[in-house]
């Protein structure tokens, strides 16, 4: 795996330290653990934007259409 160096302020490594000898774990498996949380959390609001702005471009009509389908399948039930 390939290493890279970071620039830390002493009191985050210092919890950095205290966190890892808690779980026993290393450092680098906790900055891993919390970068692949930072993206997958990225990931999810990206794509939630990404829904937004699909039904943001959708037009009226279609939203009436489907609410009709809705309406028909929600009868149906009954």
């Amino acid at each position: 795996m390939p290493a890279i160096s970071l620039y830390l302020e002493k009191e985050l490594i210092f919890r950095l330290k205290r966190e890892a000898q808690k779980r026993r774990v290393s450092i680098s498996c906790l900055v891993r653990e919390a970068l692949d949380k930072y993206f997958a959390a990225d990931k999810r609001v990206m794509t939630r934007e990404r829904v937004f702005d699909l039904l943001k471009q959708t037009p009226l009509e279609e939203w009436e259409e489907a609410e009709k389908e809705r309406e028909l399948a929600d009868a149906c039930r009954d």
